[in-house]
């Protein structure tokens, strides 16, 4: 009876512990994020990058430090916070590269567009004086 007793005190501790495990945050879509970045041709020098770089690169450290914890002492609610930082700064430098890039193409091509017209103007002119 002692050992039946002792054996499911056992089995409930085990199970309890592990029901308890609380699973890492998932770095992908902030790596995922900073690399379509850095893919997408924003400079490594750009503060967003910087910043999703630097808490990317603190979520891990957090998430390795609390993975070195008790399982039951682990928090891993900072490193989320990290992550979703590097997402979302990744992601914004990205969108600022992609609309300053839109802004160039189109003052290159109004500017194409103004010296077609001067010209044309020009050719209207030297006609009209022949």
């Amino acid at each position: 009876m002692k050992r039946l007793l002792l054996a499911l005190t056992v089995v409930f501790a085990v199970a309890g512990l592990t029901a308890c495990n609380k699973p890492a945050p998932d770095v992908a879509p902030a790596q995922a994020a900073f690399d379509a970045a850095k893919a997408g041709g924003v400079d490594p020098a750009n503060a967003d990058m910087k910043a999703a770089d630097d808490s990317l690169t603190a979520a891990k450290a957090e998430i390795d430090k609390q993975n070195k914890k008790f399982s039951m002492m682990r928090d891993y609610k900072a490193a989320a916070g990290m992550l979703a930082a590097a997402q979302s700064s990744a992601e914004k430098a990205l969108s600022d590269k992609k609309a300053a890039d839109e802004a160039a193409a189109k003052a290159a091509a109004e500017k194409a567009a103004a010296m077609k017209a001067m010209k044309g103007a020009k050719k209207g002119k030297m006609k009209k004086k022949m």
